[in-house]
C-alpha cells in the first residue's frame, strides 16, 4: 500500500479545474493499491470531494493563522504529519507556497519521503498574490506537470529538474444526436478578465460571414458586460447565454467549433473534451491546447495581439480555404488523455517515486 497525501492550500468548491481533477483521482485511483490522504490547509468540508472518506482539514485555525504564509502552511501540515504519520508521497497541490511547506515540514521531522509538485497554472500567474514563485516551487523534489509549457518554465529556471508531463485525464463525451452547425463555435467555463471572452464577440462581429454564432456555457462577473458588448457590437441575436451547466455539451452539440481566447492555462479540459466529440478547436496557443493540436489536423491556433488574427481564421473556413477538421482525427488526438490511459500511467508514477525514493 503506497500512502500519498495531497495537499490543498484550502477546501475548495466543486467545479474548478484543479478541484476536478483531483476528484477524480479519488474516484478513479483503488484504494487497495494506493492510499490518497486529502490534506486541506484551512477549516471546513471540501465539498469538491462530494464525500471521499479520506479527507482532512484542521479542526480551527490557529490565532493569527489566518492567511496562506509559509508559516502557516507548515505548521498545519505538520500537525497532521504528527497526527497520521508520514506518507510515502507528498503531493503539494495548487501553489507553489505549499512546495516549501511540505520541504520544511519533511526536514524538520527528519523524515524522508519525496516532496513532489502539482499547480495548475504557469508560475507567474501565482507570484502577483504572494503565493509562492519558482523559489518556493523549487522546493520540491520533483514535478508533476500538466502541460509542456509548465513543463518547460520549470526547467527553464532548473535544467536538473525531475519533471513528468501527464497532462489532465478526460471523460470522452457522449452526446445524442450530436448535429454541427458548421456556423456556431462554442465556449465553456468562466467568464472572467483572462478568459476574453470578449475576443470572440468581437471576432464573430468582424467577421465576413454573418452566420457565425456563438454559445457561452458559463458564469462569472463579466456575464453582463459580456451582453452589453453584444448589443453594442449587432450580434445579441448570434450570442447565447447559457449559463453556468453541469453538463454543457447537451445544450451545445450543435456547435462545430470550441474557441478559447485566455492568457493563459494550465491545462484546458474544455478543449479536449470538445476534441473527442469532434469539434474543431480555435484556440490562443496556451498550456494544454499546444501539447495536442495540430493546426489543420484538429484545430487551429492564433495570437491574441490582434481581434484580426481570429476573425481571418473564421474568414478562412467561409470561404473554404481553411479546412473544417475532420472528426475522427479529432477524437483520436485526444485517446491518450483518456481516463484509463491517464491513471495507468499515474499509478506507475507513484509506484515509480517509491521506488526511487
Amino acid at each position: 500500500m503506497i500512502t500519498v497525501d495531497v495537499v490543498m492550500p484550502t477546501g475548495g468548491s466543486a467545479g474548478g479545474g484543479v478541484e476536478t481533477i483531483l476528484y477524480e483521482w479519488s474516484r478513479n485511483i483503488p484504494d487497495d493499491e494506493i492510499r490518497l490522504r486529502f490534506f486541506h490547509i484551512s477549516p471546513g468540508q471540501a465539498d469538491y470531494l462530494k464525500g471521499y472518506k479520506d479527507q482532512w482539514t484542521l479542526p480551527m485555525p490557529e490565532e493569527g493563522m489566518d492567511k496562506l504564509t509559509l508559516e502557516y502552511c507548515a505548521k498545519a501540515y505538520a500537525f497532521f504529519v504528527q497526527q497520521q504519520g508520514a506518507p510515502d508521497i507528498c503531493l503539494a497541490t495548487w501553489i507553489p507556497l505549499v512546495s516549501m511547506a511540505c520541504r520544511a515540514v519533511r526536514d524538520s521531522l527528519e523524515l524522508s519521503f519525496p516532496v513532489i509538485s502539482f499547480i495548475h497554472s504557469v508560475i507567474s500567474a501565482y507570484e502577483p498574490y504572494g503565493l509562492g514563485g519558482m523559489k518556493e516551487l523549487s522546493a520540491a523534489d520533483g514535478h508533476i506537470c500538466i502541460s509542456k509549457i509548465i513543463e518547460n518554465e520549470i526547467l527553464s529556471a532548473d535544467p536538473n529538474a525531475f519533471t513528468l508531463n501527464l497532462g489532465n485525464p478526460i471523460n470522452p463525451v457522449e452526446i445524442n444526436e450530436y448535429a454541427p452547425d458548421d456556423r456556431t463555435i462554442c465556449f465553456a467555463g468562466r467568464l472572467a478578465p483572462e478568459k476574453n471572452v470578449d475576443y470572440i464577440i468581437q471576432a464573430i462581429a468582424k467577421a465576413k460571414d454573418k452566420n457565425w454564432k456563438l454559445l457561452i456555457a458559463g458564469k462569472g462577473v463579466f456575464m453582463e458586460s459580456l451582453k452589453q458588448l453584444s448589443k453594442e457590437l449587432g450580434v445579441e441575436d448570434r450570442v447565447t447565454f447559457l449559463g453556468w451547466l453541469e453538463k454543457p455539451w447537451e445544450s451545445m452539440k450543435k456547435a462545430r467549433f470550441c474557441a478559447l481566447a485566455s492568457d493563459y492555462e494550465g491545462c484546458n479540459g474544455t478543449t479536449r473534451e470538445a476534441s473527442s466529440i469532434g469539434m474543431t478547436v480555435i484556440s490562443t496557443p496556451v498550456g494544454g491546447v499546444v501539447d495536442y493540436i495540430v493546426p489543420g489536423v484538429n484545430g487551429y491556433l492564433y495570437s491574441k495581439d490582434k481581434v484580426e488574427n481570429l476573425t481571418t481564421i473564421l474568414d478562412g473556413i467561409s470561404d473554404g480555404i481553411l479546412p473544417i477538421c475532420d472528426t475522427d482525427a479529432c477524437k483520436k488526438s485526444v485517446e491518450p488523455y483518456h481516463t484509463d490511459k491517464y491513471f495507468a500511467n499515474l499509478k506507475n508514477i507513484f509506484k515509480s517515486l517509491v521506488a526511487n525514493d
